[in-house]
């Protein structure tokens, strides 16, 4: 079964293509992602976070928004966590809060990059509106 012929609208296929609407339409994207065991081994368990480190990267140098959503209640070890994003040129623009949709508890992004939220799925669908963006600059 190939992708265009799994037509559920949350598909990978369907995500993608969502995303290159959104960003034709809105010239960027909004792009959520968690600390812990997303971009940081919290647990020391040998995890290499380079990849989605190299593609939030990525998406800061086309000048799309990065929110950093974390559940960290400690003021010094938040500020040690946005050092340590800065330290790897993923400076969030947004820390546990919306650029969007004000007022609401409800945080937004244009995809998530979690653990806990299908990190594979994101991190494969956000290399393909990488791809797309960079081939429509050329």
């Amino acid at each position: 079964m190939s992708n265009e012929s799994f037509n559920h609208p949350f598909c990978d296929y369907n995500c993608i293509r969502r995303l290159e609407k959104e960003l034709d339409t809105h010239g960027g994207l909004v792009i959520g992602f968690d600390f812990d065991n997303t971009i940081f081994d919290v647990h020391n368990r040998g995890g290499n976070y380079k990849d989605i480190i190299d593609t939030l990267k990525e998406c800061k140098d086309l000048g799309w928004t990065l929110c950093l959503y974390t559940s960290e209640p400690d003021e010094d070890w938040l500020k040690w966590k946005i050092d340590y994003c800065k330290h790897f040129g993923i400076e969030p623009d947004y820390i546990n809060e919306s650029p969007l949709l004000k007022g609401t508890k409800k945080p937004f992004f244009s995809i998530l990059l979690d653990d806990r939220a299908g990190l594979q799925s994101a991190y494969l669908i956000l290399q393909n509106i990488i791809n797309y963006a960079r081939s429509k600059s050329n």
